[in-house]
């Protein structure tokens, strides 16, 4: 039996199993029920951010909020940046914060993401978070933007 609901909310209904034995005919009769949910649904808190100019050698970070708007857990989150930026610290999450593998319905954790430019242009990128929302694989986006200034002494 398979419960694949295409709306929200509980629903019910019954199941008869019909069977014979040596001619003579038998049913059997259970209720069943479930309640159908939204999947998890993850967006990145600010969905772009612009870290204004940063001067060469010097690091500006952002804390950037993954939230779970749906009513299962979000599992198998892992973690990518692109275009020039990266996780404080290295490594998913960054230092201090408190993203894991999964995301509990409703709930939120925070990325650390630094930008430390190495030459004077225009940098452009993603924080991605891919996850499993109950369905299928999925993938929230925050775009993210930079740009290096070169401090001249005189």
């Amino acid at each position: 039996m398979k419960f694949a609901p295409v709306s929200l909310g509980a629903k019910g209904s019954v199941m008869i199993i019909n069977y014979k034995i040596t001619n003579t005919s038998y049913s059997i009769v259970r209720s069943v029920s479930g309640t159908g949910v939204s999947p998890a649904f993850l967006a990145i808190s600010p969905a772009s951010f612009q870290f204004w100019s940063c001067h060469f050698g010097a690091t500006a970070s952002q804390s950037f909020i993954v939230s779970n708007s749906g009513q299962v857990a979000a599992s198998g989150m892992s973690a990518a940046i692109s275009g020039g930026f990266a996780f404080l610290g290295g490594s998913y999450p960054g230092p201090e914060e408190v993203c894991g593998s999964s995301l509990s319905a409703g709930a939120s954790c925070s990325v650390l993401v630094s930008f430390s430019p190495a030459s004077a242009v225009s940098f452009n990128g993603q924080a991605n978070v891919s996850y499993n929302n109950g369905v299928s694989s999925q993938l929230a986006v925050s775009a993210l933007s930079g740009a290096e200034f070169l401090l001249l002494v005189r």
